[in-house]
């Protein structure tokens, strides 16, 4: 993995990667314990929000000219709709919402997990977003039921993966809901609300 380069972006040159960053995310998100079975179109309008927002950010991790990694990063009092909710959140943990950069997703194809790109990916947008003056930021984790039937044999908890990367659940955890496509333990796809565990680091 000697090759690898991360390179970041923000605001409206992310709209040349529109395209790749929603077919990135409608394939990944397919996994347990995403779930997720979206659209093309409803991809290409989520993403179209970070081309207008000025602290938008987008770090992608490239093997030679190929992109195998993504970030993507918001201020958390945007208007992404996963986050409404947060603010009054963490407002009432006694947080600052203003004081928080949200990291959207980071996904990387499967071969190229384990080898430390996400801490890469994240490291580039901490410095930018800290220069921003945010002082800390924040992800949504999907939260299963240990038993979910479609939760596969060799699945790993993700949570040592966030714990790794640095971040932490809040003394009295935060969490939210939001619904989306979400495939079924019958094989059918349904509109379903998914509960999400809001997490932080400091920067």
């Amino acid at each position: 993995m000697k090759n690898i380069r991360i390179e970041i972006i923000t605001s409206l040159k992310i709209a040349s990667y529109i395209d790749k960053v929603s077919e990135m995310r409608l394939r990944i998100f397919k996994e347990y314990p995403y779930l997720y079975y979206g659209t093309m179109a409803a991809e290409k309008n989520y993403m179209m929000l970070y081309t207008t927002d000025a602290k938008a950010t987008l770090a992608l991790a490239y093997d030679d000219n190929k992109i195998i990694g993504i970030s993507t990063g918001i201020p958390l009092l945007s208007n992404a709709d996963i986050i409404n909710d947060c603010p009054n959140l963490l407002m009432e943990s006694g947080e600052v919402p203003a004081d928080y950069y949200y990291y959207g997703e980071i996904l990387l194809e499967r071969e190229y997990r384990g080898y430390g790109i996400s801490s890469r990916l994240y490291a580039a947008q901490d410095l930018l977003v800290k220069k921003w003056g945010f002082n800390k930021c924040c992800i949504l984790t999907v939260m299963r039921d240990m038993q979910h039937p479609l939760k596969p044999e060799n699945y790993q908890c993700t949570e040592n993966i966030w714990k790794h990367l640095s971040f932490k659940q809040f003394e009295h955890p935060i969490t939210t809901m939001f619904t989306w496509e979400t495939l079924q333990a019958n094989g059918e796809v349904s509109e379903s609300k998914n509960r999400l565990m809001l997490w932080y680091k400091t920067l």
